[in-house]
């Protein structure tokens, strides 16, 4: 089954408004698409989010590790590029935000995918 995925955001121990915005996006297209809706939430003790996005998502894919505490974006991107090619989503939806520009152009060249703001 194809996917459809998208990047949760979280900042100051809340998922940002972005997150539910591409949620509520991404299901629409998931559901034209029969796709599978997955949210990717990455972060450090952050697993009461993905009770949160399971409310959203088919399916919440949760990386905790110590280095995923504070934002960096080389490592962010080396989770994401690893997390995307073993599933190829259709479509990874990552919000138009610092966070987003900071990681999307380098795993489109990473997935050697189109990317579209």
């Amino acid at each position: 089954m194809s996917a459809i995925s998208v990047l949760a955001e979280h900042r100051r121990g809340e998922l940002r408004d972005v997150t539910f915005e591409m949620l509520v996006r991404g299901r629409e297209l998931a559901e034209k698409r029969g796709a599978a809706l997955i949210a990717i939430l990455l972060g450090h003790q952050v697993d009461n989010f993905a009770q949160r996005l399971s409310e959203y998502a088919d399916r919440v894919i949760l990386v905790d590790h110590p280095d995923l505490i504070h934002f960096n974006p080389e490592i962010y991107r080396k989770v994401l590029t690893s997390l995307t090619k073993n599933g190829r989503p259709v479509l990874v939806l990552i919000g138009h935000t610092a966070f987003g520009v900071d990681v999307a152009p380098g795993l489109s060249v990473d997935l050697n995918l189109a990317l579209v703001t």
